[in-house]
């Protein structure tokens, strides 16, 4: 078992869909979360769209249980728009479920969806949240005409362990993730060298060991998508969709100071609230630090602050770097 693991960042498939479209798993995972004890994995039907894929986007577990559907997500940056895209997900798996029979005047019964996201991104978050589609809408209203709720549930270190304690895959899956950020951070290791590594101890700890072993000795070379482990792709994520929505602040107040103006303020903005979560993602940050960083405009120096951020190993050796 001397075959390195390769760390392919083009999507194939997330470990969390590869370990949870499983029925075993799967029916394991559902029993945690529900407080359930179903042992009889033919009750379960798997609805997952494989190779679906609608505006990017591409929906990782889903499957019929009782009277129920549910669709998991994993993800590992924070998106707000996750009600949307289960919206998107659902409609899809409920024309592929219904027939003609839509057109009848009898009332077509059909299961009741869960949504739930698992989240084990760097960037701090609760515990539990729930995320409405009515968040998003233009105008705010007493009681939507549609709503769409997703489960947000924080799997990182700390967080949900009763429910990794009930489901060991999930357990596995939580550790295996946290090795490879930790070899990646303390280590310097690259991707490719932290997942192997975090694969080896895995299997030397019994974490996963069937399936690391079957992964190592069946599926090398074959592509597996270690990309939402990469922290610091994941801080550049942030960074830029910061960046982005300076530009959208900065514009709209562009209208009343001048525009070329204003989208640098907006711009500058963007990017010192990404550059304080990132930091945050560390730890604590001191509120002058957070201060000094948010009263500073030139762009320039903040994407050299942002530069540093992703090549120190906490908030203590930014300060230090930075001399603020």
């Amino acid at each position: 078992m001397n075959e390195e693991i390769t760390a392919n960042k083009k999507y194939k498939d997330t470990l969390f869909r590869m370990l949870f479209k499983r029925k075993r798993e799967l029916l394991t995972l559902y029993n945690a979360l529900n407080g359930s004890h179903y042992t009889d994995t033919r009750r379960l039907t798997v609805t997952t769209l494989e190779n679906a894929v609608y505006m990017g986007m591409k929906n990782d577990v889903s499957f019929i249980i009782g009277s129920t559907i549910n669709l998991y997500e994993h993800q590992s940056t924070v998106n707000p728009n996750m009600p949307l895209r289960h919206l998107i997900y659902f409609a899809k798996q409920m024309s592929s479920y219904v027939d003609d029979s839509i057109y009848s005047s009898t009332l077509l019964k059909i299961p009741a969806p869960r949504f739930i996201v698992f989240y084990n991104g760097i960037r701090k978050q609760p515990e539990r949240q729930i995320l409405k589609l009515s968040d998003a809408y233009r105008i705010r209203e007493d009681e939507p005409w549609l709503e769409l709720k997703v489960q947000f549930i924080n799997i990182n270190a700390g967080m949900s362990e009763e429910i990794k304690r009930s489901c060991r895959t999930l357990y596995g899956y939580c550790y295996f993730i946290d090795l490879v950020r930790r070899y990646r951070k303390w280590k310097k290791m690259s991707l490719d060298a932290a997942v192997d590594k975090a694969v080896m101890v895995c299997i030397e700890r019994g974490i996963l060991k069937r399936f690391f072993i079957k992964m190592r000795t069946e599926m090398t070379g074959m592509p597996i998508s270690i990309f939402e482990y990469d922290a610091e792709e994941e801080l550049r994520k942030e960074y830029r969709h910061g960046r982005r929505d300076g530009e959208r602040i900065g514009e709209r107040r562009g209208e009343r100071r001048g525009k070329s103006k204003g989208k640098i303020i907006g711009i500058a903005q963007g990017i010192s609230q990404s550059l304080i979560n990132i930091l945050e993602s560390y730890g604590e940050v001191p509120d002058e630090l957070k201060a000094e960083i948010s009263g500073q405009k030139d762009i320039n120096i903040l994407n050299n602050w942002h530069k540093i951020s992703l090549n120190v190993s906490g908030v203590e050796e930014f300060i230090q770097e930075t001399n603020l």
